[in-house]
């Protein structure tokens, strides 16, 4: 009897287990549906939801049925379990910018105060503070080691014709030119003016030497005159542009190929002379005082030999650079080297000291005819020109002596 009332009791103890059980089952499935309902994103159009068969885990995990592509909506998990990982948001498509920006500074080759115009839909940078550009005159420059000598060093200022105290610096010149004695043709060419001389001469004994002189001293005068302010760069550029023009007029006439010459020219600028100088012809400067003759300039050709370097090469011309200090009353003797070819050194620098104080057409044309008295065997042109400081730009030049 006393075993059958212990074996109801043990079958109504596990009868009301199986009642809580069920109660405790039923109480819970609600709370498990409304988490998987808050879980799941809403159903896109064409798309069967997920079977509600599989309950998800209280863990969170992201479920296999959400599209990929669908955004994920910001959910805080009740649980203390590992938070699932967020879906990424697609890209969004910036629109097309213009040129890139440098923020952190210019790109290789690329001025870093150029401006360019910007996108009207690229967004805005905040553009860097450039430091201010050094003025010419504290530009380092590099020296120029092919200059035969340099008497006074040369910079990349842009100095003005017109001095602080209101004068300029002028050149009263004077020319003379011959074929010689011995020359069928004068193969000289030159051009003088206020600010300018060139002194070319063709080459003996190649073709066409009166062209290559004649085209050699245009390229200098164009290119001198295109400038505004002047630098030696322009003389130097005027150089380069008369090799290029006998190159190419040798290329559309093959007839004159090896025609060359040798070039001279000095200019004034700001308060200095500038020259440049390539081949044999000769530059001499007389000071204010006339107690000496200076040569500047010194021949590119081994003694008695061919030129070493003149316009109308194919390898690249480098002039010899040189300057001077444009006092009033200094005077510049320039001239092809016809002009020493019959005079001796001594003789020739004797004259042109005694010549000094003449008018410079009047000494140009005293040192041409003692070149042919002495023999005339080669072409000569000679240049003179004294340095002249007028009180003003607006007041007439007095010229002559």
């Amino acid at each position: 009897m006393l075993k059958l009332a212990n074996l109801m009791a043990i079958v109504l103890i596990v009868l009301l287990l199986a009642v809580v059980i069920l109660l405790l089952r039923e109480l819970r499935l609600p709370f498990v549906r409304r988490s998987r309902h808050q879980d799941d994103p809403p159903a896109r159009p064409g798309s069967s939801a997920a079977p509600h068969g599989h309950a998800p885990s209280d863990r969170g995990a992201p479920k296999k049925g959400v599209h990929a592509a669908a955004p994920a909506k910001k959910h805080t998990p009740e649980t203390s379990g590992p938070v699932a990982p967020r879906l990424r948001e697609p890209s969004r498509t910036l629109p097309a910018l213009g040129p890139p920006t440098a923020v952190d500074g210019p790109s290789a080759g690329q001025d870093e105060t150029s401006t360019e115009e910007q996108h009207p839909s690229a967004p805005l940078v905040t553009p860097r503070k450039t430091l201010p550009a050094l003025p010419p005159e504290k530009r380092p420059e590099a020296p120029d080691t092919r200059a035969a000598r340099e008497l006074v060093p040369l910079s990349d200022t842009v100095p003005q014709r017109q001095r602080e105290d209101g004068s300029g610096v002028w050149l009263h010149t004077g020319a003379a030119t011959t074929a010689g004695r011995h020359r069928r043709r004068n193969e000289d060419a030159h051009f003088a003016d206020t600010d300018l001389l060139v002194v070319a001469d063709g080459v003996g004994g190649a073709p066409a030497g009166e062209v290559a002189s004649k085209l050699a001293v245009e390229a200098v005068v164009q290119a001198w005159r295109r400038g505004a302010q002047h630098t030696h760069h322009h003389l130097q550029g005027g150089f380069r542009d008369a090799n290029a023009a006998v190159l190419q007029h040798v290329k559309g006439n093959p007839r004159l190929r090896g025609m060359a010459t040798t070039l001279d020219a000095c200019a004034v600028i700001g308060d200095r002379i500038v020259g440049a100088h390539v081949g044999d012809g000769y530059v001499w400067a007389v000071p204010p005082e006339r107690t000496t003759v200076r040569q500047i300039t010194k021949p590119h050709s081994a003694p008695q030999g061919p030129l070493l370097r003149m316009i109308g090469s194919s390898v690249p011309v480098h002039p010899d650079l040189w300057a001077i200090d444009a006092r009033p009353d200094t005077r510049l003797v320039l001239s092809s080297d016809g002009l020493p070819a019959d005079l001796d050194e001594r003789q020739l620098r004797r004259l042109i000291l005694s010549t000094a104080d003449m008018a410079p057409a009047e000494t140009a044309s005293i040192l041409m005819k003692a070149a042919l008295k002495a023999g005339g065997t080669d072409n000569v042109t000679v240049i003179v020109a004294d340095v002249v400081f007028s009180g003003s730009i607006d007041q007439p030049l007095l010229l002559g002596k």
